[in-house]
C-alpha cells in the first residue's frame, strides 16, 4: 500500500511539472527553458514607489523603471491614499459675499504660518474666492509665505492675491476659473499646471517667477498681457481653446526657444517656434532664446506687435515690405541689435519701439513712414545717423538728425554722435518733445534766432550740457525741458519768454543763477511753473 501511494504521488508530481513547464516556450533543442513575460505597471503613491513588473508563468519575475514615492493626493485636505490630514490655517480674515452665499478670504489676519491652507468651508458656507491683495507682501518683508494650498471650492483668485516673492509651492484645483491680474506676480514658482476649468489668466498673473515648466489646459480662453513675462521655461504649448493672448504674454523669457500652437486653434499659429495670429498678418511673439543673429519678418506680416521682440539676441532685423506698423516696445532693449532694415511700406514706429537698443548705430527711414513716436529711439546712445528718404513727405534729415519736412521742427538728434557742440539750423522754430533726451556727449547747443518753442523734455538728462543761451525769439520753454541736466551752470534767458513750464530747470544742481535779458517787471509777468527751486535770477535791463 505504501509503495502504491509513492507511485501515485510520483505520477501527480510529474503531471504538475509538465503542466507548469508547458506554459514556457522550449528552446530549439528542447532542453532549455525560455521565459515569456507579462508586464504590469504599478503606479507610485505616497506609501510606496512605482515600478514595472515583468513576470513569467514559471514564477520568475523582475522589476524595471522603479521610482520613488510621490506627494500626497489630497481631497478636501485628506490624502486619498494614506489618510493623512492637513490642518487648515487659523486666523485668516474672511468677508461675506454680497449675496450672502459664500465667503471670500480677504487677508492673512493673525496667521503666522509660512504654509497657507485655505479651508473649503467657513461658518458653514463655502469659500469661493481669494480676494484682491489677500496675501500682498511686496518688496522686502519679514512675512513669508512659501506654500499655498487652495481647496476645490475656490473659483476666483483676485488681483495681487499672492503678491509675495517666497511662494514656491502651488497646486491649483480644477474648480478655479479666473486667475486675477498679478495674482502670483513676483513669486518663486518653478512648476505650474493650469488646470482644466481655468478660463482667464489675468495680466501679469505669473510675471517674474522662475517657471521652468508650464502646462496650460484646453479650457483657457484668455492669456493676459505679460501673464508669463520674465520666466525660465524653454517652450510653451498654446492649446486649441485660446482666443486671446495679450501683449508681451511671453516676453523677456530669455530661455524661450519654442512656442507651439495646437493646429486646431482658430486664432493663433506658430511658424519656426514663433507665435503669429492665425492669418500670419501679425507676429505676436518671437522666441527670444534662439541663438540666431538675423531674422527676416515673413512676407505677409503687417504688424510687429507690442513687446514681441523685447530683449532679443538679434543683431540684424529685416522687415519685409508687407510690414506697415511697428508697435510700442516691440524691439525694446535688444542690446545686440546693430542694424534694422525697414520695409518700403512701413508707416508707423511706435512708443519705445527701438528704445534702449544700445548697439543700434544707423537706421534708414523709408518714403512711406509718416509717424515716429518721440520715444521710439530713446536711450539709443550709439545711434549716429538716421537717414530719411528724400521722397518722404513727412520727415527729412540733415547730418543724420530728423526734422519735419520743411525743417521748422527738430524732431530727433542722433545722440550717438561724438560732437560736443551742435548748432541748430536757422529755419527751426520748435525743438521737439525729447529731441535731445539723454544726450550725454553735448556740452553746448547753439539755438537759432528763429526759435519759438523748446518743447517738453527737449534736453531732459543731458548730463554734460554746461551752458544754454535762449534767444529773445523764444516764447515757451515747456515743462521738464532741461530737467536733470546735472552740469548745466549757465543759462541766459531771452526777454521774449512768456512761459517757463513746471520743473523746466529742476534737478540741475550746478545751476545757481540765471540771467534774464529784461526788467524785473517783465520777469514777474512770465508764467513760471511750480518747482522753480532756489535759482536766482539777475535781470540785466533793470
Amino acid at each position: 500500500m505504501k509503495k502504491l501511494v509513492l507511485v501515485l504521488l510520483a505520477i501527480v508530481m510529474s503531471a504538475f511539472c509538465s503542466l507548469f513547464l508547458s506554459a514556457c516556450s522550449p528552446s530549439q533543442n528542447n532542453n532549455e527553458h525560455v521565459h515569456e513575460y507579462e508586464t504590469k505597471t504599478v503606479e507610485a503613491n505616497c506609501l510606496k514607489g512605482g515600478y514595472t513588473e515583468h513576470s513569467c508563468s514559471c514564477g520568475h519575475s523582475y522589476k524595471t523603471d522603479e521610482t520613488t514615492t510621490t506627494e500626497h493626493n489630497f481631497k478636501n485636505y485628506e490624502c486619498t491614499i494614506c489618510g493623512y490630514k492637513i490642518s487648515t490655517s487659523e486666523g485668516l480674515y474672511y468677508e461675506l459675499s454680497k449675496d450672502g452665499t459664500y465667503y471670500i478670504v480677504s487677508g492673512v489676519g493673525s496667521c503666522t504660518s509660512e504654509k497657507i491652507v485655505i479651508p473649503s468651508v467657513h461658518n458653514d458656507l463655502p469659500v469661493k474666492e481669494i480676494g484682491e491683495k489677500a496675501f500682498y507682501f511686496p518688496g522686502e518683508t519679514s512675512r513669508k509665505i512659501t506654500t499655498v494650498v487652495i481647496p476645490d471650492s475656490v473659483t476666483t483668485i483676485g488681483a495681487q492675491a499672492f503678491f509675495c516673492r517666497e511662494v514656491a509651492n502651488l497646486t491649483l484645483p480644477d474648480s478655479v476659473t479666473d486667475i486675477g491680474e498679478s495674482a502670483f506676480e513676483g513669486c518663486d514658482l518653478t512648476q505650474l499646471t493650469i488646470p482644466y476649468g481655468v478660463i482667464n489668466i489675468g495680466d501679469d498673473a505669473f510675471r517674474s517667477n522662475n517657471l521652468e515648466n508650464v502646462q496650460i489646459s484646453n479650457s483657457v480662453k484668455s492669456i493676459g498681457e505679460r501673464a508669463f513675462r520674465q520666466n525660465k521655461f524653454t517652450d510653451i504649448a498654446i492649446p486649441e481653446s485660446v482666443v486671446n493672448i495679450g501683449a508681451g504674454a511671453f516676453s523677456v523669457c530669455e530661455n524661450l526657444i519654442e512656442i507651439n500652437v495646437d493646429e486646431k486653434n482658430q486664432n493663433y499659429c506658430s511658424i519656426d517656434g514663433n507665435l503669429y495670429n492665425k492669418d500670419t498678418t501679425e507676429i505676436v511673439q518671437y522666441a527670444i532664446g534662439k541663438n540666431e543673429k538675423s531674422f527676416t519678418v515673413p512676407n505677409g506680416v503687417a504688424t510687429i506687435k507690442d513687446s514681441s521682440f523685447i530683449a532679443c539676441n538679434l543683431e540684424i532685423l529685416i522687415c519685409s515690405d508687407s510690414v506697415t506698423n511697428i508697435e510700442l516696445y516691440s524691439i525694446y532693449a535688444s542690446k545686440d541689435l546693430k542694424s534694422v532694415i525697414l520695409g518700403k511700406n512701413t508707416r508707423r514706429i511706435g512708443d519705445h519701439a527701438f528704445a534702449n537698443c544700445v548697439s543700434l548705430e544707423t537706421i534708414e527711414i523709408p518714403q512711406s513712414l509718416s509717424y515716429i513716436d518721440e520715444n521710439a529711439f530713446a536711450d539709443c546712445n550709439n545711434l549716429k545717423s538716421i537717414n530719411v528718404s528724400e521722397k518722404n513727405s513727412t520727415f527729412s534729415s540733415l547730418d543724420g538728425n530728423v526734422y519735419n519736412k520743411d525743417f521748422t521742427t527738430l524732431i530727433l538728434y542722433a545722440k550717438g554722435k561724438e560732437d560736443t557742440t551742435f548748432t541748430i539750423p536757422n529755419s527751426v522754430t520748435t525743438i521737439g518733445n525729447r529731441a535731445f533726451l539723454g544726450c550725454v556727449n553735448l556740452t553746448k547747443v547753439i539755438l537759432p534766432n528763429s526759435l519759438l518753442v523748446v518743447d517738453e523734455f527737449a534736453f531732459f538728462s543731458c548730463d554734460n550740457l554746461t551752458e544754454i543761451d535762449i534767444p529773445d525769439s523764444v516764447k515757451h520753454v515747456k515743462r521738464d525741458a532741461f530737467y536733470g541736466c546735472e552740469n548745466l551752470s549757465s543759462v541766459h534767458m531771452g526777454k521774449g519768454i512768456l512761459e517757463i513750464g513746471a520743473y523746466a530747470f529742476d534737478e540741475c544742481p550746478s545751476l545757481e543763477k540765471m540771467t534774464y535779458n529784461g526788467t524785473k517787471e517783465q520777469w514777474r509777468e512770465v508764467d513760471k511753473g511750480y518747482s522753480w527751486g532756489d535759482i536766482q535770477v539777475e535781470c540785466i535791463n533793470n
